[in-house]
């Protein structure tokens, strides 16, 4: 599972948050094999996946999990972020070196 139980959490609260952060996942994934040519920054990825209700932080873990799955790959370009700052974007790996999911 891919969702960090920092908060205790217990029974249905618990499943629950498990279920969202897989499904994030799953959304965000899909999103990149789909646009396999092209890299994103997780701004861009909060915005294409419309995820403006999640925190971004919850979208950077998730694409964290897929990077460390070997899913997603960092690229070396930037572009500038919601503040002005320059953020790393990520592309799909094109399946080299991927771990099962979940």
């Amino acid at each position: 599972m891919s969702y960090y139980n920092t908060t205790h959490l217990t029974g249905f609260e618990l499943k629950e948050s498990r279920r969202k952060a897989n499904t994030q996942e799953d959304r965000i994934l899909t999103f990149f094999e789909k646009n396999a040519d092209k890299a994103f920054s997780p701004e861009d990825i909060q915005i294409y996946c419309m995820m403006a209700n999640r925190p971004l932080t919850s979208v950077r873990r998730a694409i964290t999990n897929l990077t460390n799955n070997g899913y997603l790959r960092k690229t070396n370009d930037m572009k500038p972020g919601i503040y002005g700052k320059p953020v790393h974007t990520w592309e799909f790996s094109h399946g080299q070196n991927q771990k099962e999911l979940w």
